[in-house]
């Protein structure tokens, strides 16, 4: 329901382009903003620091895990000459520290996916001024981006792409 009311968006924007067209001389470009991201200066060094803490929080977790084998392996062993009252409370700290860890990867993923909008918004923000610069500099009425998926057809319209990168230093 959600991609055909993007394609009825679309194709609504495309019409009036056509009407603005052939009333107003509309100039319609497209790019394709991933390909910007993906090849932009700087890009290297962020997805550097983001594997950094995303191996931190693997880290962290893995010596929660490793604490949680060896609290198991050592009440495990030695269950059988432990009273009832220390096997519950023994058990007890077992459940509390599988809870801790899972809870901690739950805002492990959280943390991380906010970390990479911390890291990457500018640089995306950056792009999106880029296009806006370049489109007005050169008279572009509708700029379409074609990695979003919203673009049925474009071979009329101009590849500001390159002039996108250049803005950007990059090539």
């Amino acid at each position: 329901m959600k991609h055909l009311s993007k394609l009825v968006l679309v194709l609504a924007i495309i019409l009036t382009a056509g009407n603005l067209n052939a009333q107003t001389d509309a100039k319609l470009g497209y790019v394709n903003s991933s390909e910007i991201l993906q090849n932009i200066p700087g890009r290297d060094t962020l997805e550097q620091k983001l594997k950094d803490y995303r191996k931190d929080l693997e880290d962290q977790i893995n010596s929660m895990m490793v604490e949680y084998r060896n609290k198991l392996k050592k009440f495990e062993s030695n269950k059988g000459s432990m009273s009832q009252l220390i096997r519950q409370s023994k058990q007890q700290e077992l459940r509390e520290l599988e809870q801790r860890i899972q809870s901690f990867r739950q805002t492990a993923d959280q943390d991380l996916q906010n970390k990479q909008q911390e890291l990457f918004n500018p640089l995306i923000e950056k792009v999106k001024n880029a296009i806006e610069k370049v489109s007005e500099e050169q008279g572009y009425t509708y700029v379409f981006d074609v990695s979003m998926g919203t673009l049925l057809y474009y071979e009329k319209g101009d590849n500001i792409q390159p002039l996108v990168e250049k803005e950007l230093g990059i090539r």
